[in-house]
């Protein structure tokens, strides 16, 4: 599952390759989110987004990547060049349902030192809610802030914000 966020200058546009391996029916236990790709890059203009994808996404352009919807024009001119882009559901409460729906998942990042992969482990470390001002607890509140990685795998991954449902590849029955 592909999902991309577009930042706009000073923030970073990122894009993220994850599978999702839900947990057992009738279980407690997690399912996971597995990151095995995030490409992380600043400033780019239109023209440098297919070259940006093609090299941080492998074969990105094989399957649908669900982008950020609130820039229609960069999502036209990804699908003009080629990409299988579609635009995220999103609406009041959305980032919320995400990540509870994300908190029934272990989310797990490659380890390696790719520059998109470090931010991303990064966002994961640092993410906070906003305090109360008098109490100073944390509140349900989630502060916007350095989740564009985290944006990006909602996209992808959470089944709130996807248009269409992901395709599920079954396992054929031997005869």
């Amino acid at each position: 599952m592909l999902g991309l966020d577009h930042g706009m200058s000073p923030d970073p546009q990122m894009g993220v390759k994850a599978y999702v391996i839900p947990p057992p029916p009738d279980s407690l236990e997690k399912g996971v989110i597995y990151v095995s790709h995030a490409c992380v890059g600043y400033d780019l203009g239109t023209a440098q987004l297919p070259q940006f994808l093609d090299d941080g996404l492998p074969k990105c352009r094989r399957f649908e990547i669900v982008a950020d919807s609130a820039d229609k024009r960069t999502n036209q001119d990804l699908r003009d060049a080629g990409f299988n882009v579609v635009g995220a559901v999103k609406g009041p409460g959305s980032i919320h349902s995400g990540l509870k729906w994300m908190k029934g998942y272990h989310v797990r990042i490659a380890p390696d030192d790719t520059p998109g992969l470090v931010a991303l482990r990064e966002e994961f470390k640092n993410y906070k809610h906003k305090a109360d001002p008098k109490t100073g607890l944390k509140t349900s509140v989630i502060l916007d802030k350095d989740n564009h990685g985290i944006d990006a795998l909602r996209y992808a991954c959470c089944p709130d914000h996807r248009p269409t449902p992901p395709i599920q590849f079954v396992k054929p029955i031997a005869a």
